[in-house]
């Protein structure tokens, strides 16, 4: 049975529901339910007879498989059977199926540490006897880690000074954490930044002169520890949710910075910020179109590269006055706009202790946040 949930970052259409559970700020764990009277996604079928039921025991228990499928590609994330449980090299400290070895009906697949790279399609296939069958789950980690300078200068921010720039633009600074999931999700930047706890911080994934990386020259992200508060860095930010949509304008000459402002205005809307762009092109937005948004800077959203585009990877691009990638362009040089106009969401969260339960209204797909995730149902817990 083809399971159909929500996500709680696009709100519109609904099919069915979703559930969060959320035992800690850090953590959100998604469990779809499946359409009403049907059986929980990845439980072993159910018995209609006494009879079945005895050959049910007799054949033993269910046999399940969990594989990660994107772009094409389809991995291998966990096989078990009883209290056997394989798990493949790539998930080894990641993945576990929590409940399965007290409880052979649910086969809840646990996936910690997320990163931008889980985002696709999770098949659980089930085998007990002579019966089989199977579930999947579109999922799409939700957040984004960027780096963010002041328009003039490299290394121009306080910690004070860091952790106010982002939430100008609509983004907080990020945790340890969160810059450690990005890298882990192929993240890298060679520029050293604050994050959360007054540490400094940058992702290197190809150590090379001015950017070693970690421990001497290995891949990691570099920490120069807890610094001064008062010496001068660039930032990282982490923004997450979209509650309103982005749009291109565009016009035959282009605007300055004060003519985007007025034409976003006069849509209804005002210029985004940075924040905003990164989340929405970490929700798919890509515009090969360079425009103004509310600091005064020039970028455009890739997430398909190609010729002319920014280039051979995939991210927000920034024009830069500068060589060294400082200097936001004058603000009378002409651009495209990147507006943005916010709205009234569909989906309301209605909190109890410990869990969150969306409305129905939402399109299909999971998001989660890159902490932890329970891919199955949590109607038997």
């Amino acid at each position: 049975m083809l399971t159909r949930i929500h996500s709680l970052f696009l709100c519109s259409m609904a099919r069915a529901t979703l559930s969060l559970c959320a035992p800690t700020s850090h953590s959100i764990t998604p469990s779809p339910h499946t359409e009403a009277g049907g059986p929980p996604p990845c439980s072993p079928p159910h018995a209609g007879s006494s009879g079945t039921a005895g050959r049910r025991a007799v054949l033993g228990t269910p046999r399940v498989k969990w594989t990660f499928i994107s772009e094409g590609r389809e991995v291998e994330i966990l096989v078990a059977r009883g209290d056997r449980v394989k798990v493949s090299e790539d998930y080894r400290l990641r993945a576990s199926l929590p409940i399965f070895h007290q409880r052979y009906t649910n086969a809840s697949l646990l996936l910690t540490e997320l990163r931008p790279n889980d985002s696709g399609i999770y098949r659980c296939d089930v085998q007990h006897g002579i019966e089989d069958g199977h579930d999947i789950l579109d999922l799409r980690v939700k957040g984004v880690v960027f780096h963010y300078r002041e328009g003039s200068m490299r290394y121009a921010y306080t910690f004070a000074e860091a952790r106010e720039a982002c939430a100008k633009i609509g983004a907080h600074i990020a945790t340890p954490e969160q810059l450690y999931a990005a890298y882990l999700g192929g993240y890298e930047q060679c520029d050293a930044g604050w994050i959360s706890d007054q540490t400094v911080r940058y992702p290197i994934h190809t150590p090379r002169e001015a950017c070693y990386g970690d421990m001497n020259g290995f891949p990691g992200v570099r920490n120069y520890g807890v610094v001064d508060p008062e010496d001068m860095y660039d930032v990282y930010c982490y923004a997450e949710d979209l509650p309103g949509e982005i749009f291109l304008e565009t016009a035959p000459a282009r605007f300055t910075l004060r003519e985007a402002a007025a034409r976003c205005r006069a849509r209804g809307a005002a210029l985004a910020s940075p924040g905003q762009l990164y989340a929405a092109w970490s929700a798919g937005l890509d515009a090969c179109s360079p425009g103004w948004l509310a600091d005064g800077s020039v970028r455009y959203p890739i997430v398909t590269p190609r010729e002319r585009c920014g280039g051979a990877l995939p991210g927000v691009k920034t024009i830069f006055q500068f060589r060294n990638q400082t200097g936001f362009p004058d603000a009378q040089s002409r651009y495209d706009a990147y507006c943005f106009r916010g709205k009234e969401r569909v989906c309301v969260n209605c909190v109890a202790p410990g869990w969150l339960f969306p409305w129905p209204g939402c399109t299909a797909g999971a998001w989660a946040h890159p902490a932890r995730l329970v891919l199955g149902s949590i109607s038997q817990w």
